[in-house]
């Protein structure tokens, strides 16, 4: 069986000579730079296809077709961490933010708050209330 090609114009077809009726979606370079554009901002699943004017049957037949696709998803991913984790650090460091600098130290090098438990000394029982 054959599968149906996308109707989207953000999409190419391509169809190697080695494989002859079978079709191959692969990303046009507007549609990748879309959804590096919708990566970088945070949008996940379906959010980034419809970004980008791709159905979600066309997102998800690039994704299991180009691999440039999860690649370019990964790396806007990574590169928004990176400038987040920037910024953090500009402003805890730099500008001496101690708010920034607790969040900084919790979501980048996993340090947590603890309560300290006050421990109240036992009633110590004395000679004198105890005898009579």
């Amino acid at each position: 069986m054959r599968p149906m090609r996308p109707t989207s114009t953000s999409i190419q077809i391509k169809e190697p000579a080695h494989h002859r009726g079978l079709v191959t979606p692969i990303a046009n370079t507007k549609t990748l730079c879309l959804l590096y554009e919708a990566a970088y901002a945070g949008l996940k699943g379906m959010r980034l296809g419809h970004y980008a004017g791709l159905t979600s049957r066309e997102l998800t037949e690039l994704e299991n077709f180009d691999p440039r696709v999860e690649t370019i998803i990964a790396a806007a991913r990574a590169r928004a961490d990176i400038d987040a984790c920037k910024a953090l650090y500009h402003k805890a460091v730099v500008e001496k933010d101690p708010k920034s600098a607790l969040a900084f130290l919790r979501h980048r090098c996993g340090w947590r708050e603890t309560k300290r438990k006050v421990h109240q000394p036992r009633p110590s029982v004395s000679l004198s209330t105890s005898c009579p």
